[in-house]
């Protein structure tokens, strides 16, 4: 049964949201918070831009992020109020940045107080009074304290007597305010735990001041909770509680084994139970009297007997980064971005992944997972491999319903690799590039790398390699001729041999690379001086209608991971190292700058048309550095989509970036072009969201804009589903994966091809340079010395339109080695002595004086083509123009025809289910005619004939070809003439 996971979806439209593709979980966090009155949970990824809300204790999760686009430091919520929340910001603009208010949950937003002061922290806090709603705290980016007393409208600095000079954020997630609910409401008292000790603030005072009875050093955290009971953590000194209001404190020991206290959490009215995260992951310890006593209730590693479940990732220790209880329930606590209990710790859960079986995981909602590119297998609906930057590659075969972590499956494989370049996968890993073999799609190229790019500006990387579907990889690194780093992209040369297949990688830092041996070597084919200095190599793209031409693209100072961190991260570039557009039209033989009139310095993404190599997009960021502000040449700083239509000798900007005062200046990170209109073409805009553009460039809109704004958008790639390709999918690079149906190109797409011809260039009009026809894989024996080749383009002689397709067959053919594959691999092991020669076949070939000739042309049809045509009636047809045809005295069945006991010329449609076995859907031929029309041999030439026949694709078909034999084995001497091959829906 065929299973189309794209046809219930919801489109991105302004009232349907995006769906998350993602295993759920799994990555940092800017801040997790719980609602104090609610108990909502509120996370941020800590890629920025991005907010989850759960309503339903951390089973699901939907994306509620400000439209106006920021990073959420921090929510607040009033304890009085289930449905308020208050939210400090940096925006994308100073504009939008400061603090915000929902009294909705977080369906909307109201910008109160305008400031860049609440700036990005990873120990941000803020509070609201419990019982004075208008009265809220917050912490500043410069470490201070500040206080709002008329709702977070207006703001004043707090922070007398604190050494704000001195203070350091040591740990994630920790050194929160804390307020003590049991002082009067006038006579606040607050509580902040820094890394010179833990600080109290008596409002009737107006100061800070070192809490007595406690020791100096660094403070995590502190609870207040009912009838004046604290808790204090001092990772360096230990777990500390007062009974009265922070006058006296003890030091709790017993039962935590000396391991040093992290994060605590405890609900306010049952302080007696209270829950301990140890620092290095030791575990987590909880009490039910109070502090008194303490027994584990995780375990430092994973033991298969134990209460702690693993994920995919499968390497899965206990980590206190940070911990959350319920409010109204201390039975629940939320540890770390992905495990929960119910039952104080008795048993754990996953709150962002789910297991779905056969090491299948699936998302809550949860996305939290940076992520490069989604690469689709062009047979298998719903098959797409995904690159991450903090679990490396995965699958899903569903579509993204549930998703496979490849690495951990195939953990002590790949580790051959990663040992030898600093231990790659130990904890995370990066999938930057991915690469399916066109036709044996169980071939599958993909890379492997570091991902903090920050501390080396040459990472460590290699390539994998799978020829069985992804059961089995093995490295391909220096010994193999690739050079040490980063493979930004992969490309597989359509044309080439299936077992000796043309591979470039581009590789970050070096250069690129060409195997012409299925991967086994590599060598550089681009010279270094042709970068003059910079070989940050971002992307490769090969044009789809040449496979002599390919794209480089180059970038700058600044752009997608790795090249984020601009000139700080990385040696800085000289003037003249600009990045840009460089192109090979001999297969990597040599290269030259495409852009040399106008620069391009920072290209992050390229696409080349499907049908026209000479026409090309580049998506480039904008160059702060090395264009000066002085630049007689200030376009050049620019970012923005550019179009060349001339191979790159000139370049026109199709589309700006927005520059919203809110949103802030958008930046151009992917780009992408329907593979079957062109015309078609998507952008994904940081800050912004996704825009299309339905004129090749000349006009933009947003794409479900509505939707995008609630989610992340901060992006690395954007693709479409060749089987669906009105479906987008984006890389959030920080967020997982999104998908979603265009409906406005659905809907053209199915007017295009609902009613046309699904054969591309069936007329044999569009040539390659190399005279070929456009889209037709030709099979044909070598030609003799001086003679034509038995296949070719005419021009004499056409149905309609300026050529057609010429099968002849010459006597000087006879004898030549045969074309099909089965026969010649008998031959060549004969020859190579490594089977004894069959006499049986010696015999056949004897007889037929060792003629063995055929001449046939296929085309794959594009994977879209088969999903219109799955379980629906076709009809296939040709013209065919007959001056000689000499058939064999016997009948053939030939694998390589499908086994149908047809003689050409003829024309069938073939699918594929499993195993790429060719089975019969339609096909039709002379013979048609003879037995319908009751023509002769001789009243079929001199004339143009019209077959046809119906047939029927099933719903299992993976994929489907067509094919037209001209010349069939054993033929005598033909000459034919084909024309108008058809294939519509009937």
């Amino acid at each position: 049964m065929h299973d189309d996971p794209e046809e219930d979806e919801p489109s991105p439209g302004s009232e349907n949201p995006w769906q998350s593709v993602d295993p759920g979980g799994n990555g940092w966090l800017i801040f997790a918070c719980v609602h104090p009155g609610s108990g909502h949970l509120f996370f941020s990824s800590d890629m920025g831009s991005s907010l989850y809300r759960s309503t339903d204790r951390g089973e699901t999760w939907e994306p509620i992020a400000n439209p106006v686009t920021g990073t959420p430091s921090y929510i607040a919520g009033d304890p009085g109020e289930a449905a308020t929340l208050y939210m400090s910001q940096v925006g994308a603009s100073p504009r939008s940045s400061g603090i915000w208010k929902s009294s909705d949950n977080g369906n909307t937003w109201q910008h109160l107080f305008q400031s860049e002061a609440f700036g990005k922290s990873s120990s941000q806090s803020g509070l609201v009074d419990p019982f004075r709603p208008q009265v809220l705290y917050w912490t500043m980016a410069d470490r201070g304290v500040w206080r709002s007393t008329d709702g977070g409208i207006s703001w004043n600095d707090i922070s007398h007597g604190l050494p704000r000079e001195r203070l350091e954020y040591c740990e994630i997630h920790s050194h929160g305010l804390e307020l003590d609910h049991n002082t009067p409401p006038a006579a606040r008292t607050l509580y902040y735990p820094t890394n010179l000790g833990l600080y109290r603030f008596r409002e009737v005072e107006g100061t800070w001041e070192l809490a007595g009875g406690l020791p100096v050093g660094v403070c995590t955290q502190v609870i207040a909770c009912d009838r004046g009971v604290l808790y204090a953590a001092f990772p360096g000194q230990g777990l500390y509680k007062s009974e009265d209001g922070g006058q006296t404190w003890q030091q709790l020991t017993n039962g935590l084994r000396g391991f040093a206290p992290l994060h605590i959490a405890a609900t306010k009215s049952q302080p007696q139970v209270l829950y301990v995260a140890t620092t290095r992951d030791r575990g987590v310890y909880r009490s039910v009297d109070g502090g008194g006593s303490f027994h584990l209730i995780t375990q430092r590693r994973f033991t298969q007997g134990h209460n702690w479940p693993m994920n995919y990732r499968q390497h899965e220790a206990v980590s206190g980064m940070f911990m959350l209880i319920d409010p109204h329930d201390p039975l629940t606590v939320y540890l770390d971005y992905n495990k929960k209990t119910h039952d104080g710790g008795r048993t754990w859960q996953h709150y962002g992944t789910k297991h779905v079986g056969n090491d299948r995981w699936t998302g809550t909602g949860l996305s939290l997972l940076t992520e490069y590119r989604a690469v689709f297998d062009p047979h298998q609906p719903g098959r797409v491999w995904l690159g991450f930057s903090d679990t490396g590659l995965m699958l899903t075969e569903d579509g993204g319903v549930s998703i496979v972590n490849v690495y951990s499956s195939h953990r002590s494989e790949v580790n051959h690799v990663a040992h030898l370049r600093d231990q790659l996968v130990f904890s995370s890993s990066s999938c930057v590039s991915i690469a399916v073999d066109p036709d044996l799609t169980t071939t599958i190229y993909a890379s492997i790398n570091g991902k903090n790019a920050d501390c080396r500006a040459a990472i460590g990387g290699a390539l994998i390699k799978s020829v069985n579907g992804g059961q089995n990889w093995f490295p391909i690194h220096e010994k193999h001729g690739l050079a040490d780093g980063i493979i930004r992209d992969i490309v597989i040369a359509p044309d080439s041999p299936l077992d000796e297949r043309t591979v470039y990688v581009a590789s970050y830092g070096n250069g690129v690379y060409q195997s012409n041996d299925d991967g086994r070597s590599f060598n550089r084919v681009t010279p270094a001086e042709l970068f003059a200095g910079n070989t940050r190599l971002m992307c490769l793209k090969i044009a789809p209608s040449d496979p002599n031409t390919l794209y480089l693209g180059v970038g700058g100072s600044e752009g997608i991971r790795p090249l984020s961190a601009g000139q700080q991260g990385y040696p800085a570039l000289a003037a003249g190292q600009y990045g840009g557009v460089y192109k090979t039209s001999d297969r990597g033989v040599t290269w030259q700058k495409q852009n040399s009139r106008r620069e391009l310095p920072s290209i992050v993404d390229l696409a080349v048309h499907p049908t026209d190599p000479q026409t090309v997009y580049a998506a480039a960021w904008e160059e702060r550095f090395l264009v000066p502000g002085d630049s007689p040449h200030p376009e050049w700083r620019e970012g923005g989509i550019f179009k060349t239509t001339d191979g790159g000798n000139t370049w026109n900007k199709v589309f700006s970036p927005p520059n919203d005062e809110l949103k802030g200046c958008g930046s151009v990170e992917g780009i992408c072009l329907n593979p079957l209109a062109p015309e078609i073409i998507y952008t994904a805009v940081r800050h912004h969201g996704v825009f299309r553009s339905f004129d090749g460039g000349k006009t933009w809109a947003q794409v479900g804009q509505g939707s995008m704004d609630r989610r992340q958008k901060r992006f690395h790639s954007i693709c479409l589903d060749p089987h669906a390709p009105y479906t987008v999918w984006l890389a959030h690079f920080g967020a997982s994966f999104s998908k979603g149906i265009d409906p406005e190109a659905k809907a053209l797409l199915e007017q295009k091809y609902g009613q046309a011809n699904l054969v591309r260039n069936p007329g044999f009009e569009e040539l390659e340079r190399s005279g070929s026809p456009l889209h037709w894989q030709v099979h044909q024996p070598p030609a003799s010395s001086g003679r034509a080749p038995v296949f070719s383009i005419s021009t004499e002689r056409a149905r309609s339109g300026k050529r057609c397709a010429h099968f002849h067959l010459s006597q000087a053919y006879i004898g030549l080695p045969t074309t099909i594959p089965a026969f010649r691999e008998q031959q060549r092991l004969e020859q190579a002595g490594k089977v004894e020669r069959d006499p049986s076949w010696q015999k056949v070939m004897a007889e037929l004086g060792g003629q063995s000739t055929s001449t046939w042309l296929s085309q794959k049809l594009d994977p879209y083509f088969t999903s219109l045509m799955r379980g629906r009636d076709v009809l296939l047809e040709m013209d065919v123009y007959l001056l000689q045809r000499n058939l064999p005295g016997f009948w053939e069945r030939w694998y390589d025809m499908c086994e149908v006991p047809r003689l050409p010329p003829q024309v069938y449609l073939t699918e594929v289910r499993d195993f790429n076995v060719h089975w019969p859907v339609a096909e039709t031929s002379l013979e048609d005619l003879e037995e319908e029309c009751s023509l002769s041999a001789e009243g079929m030439l001199g004339q143009w004939l019209h077959c046809q026949a119906t047939g029927r694709v099933s719903e299992g078909a993976r994929w489907t070809q067509v094919t037209i034999t001209g010349i069939g084995p054993y033929a005598g001497v033909t000459d034919l003439y084909v024309d108008n091959v058809r294939l519509t829906l009937a």
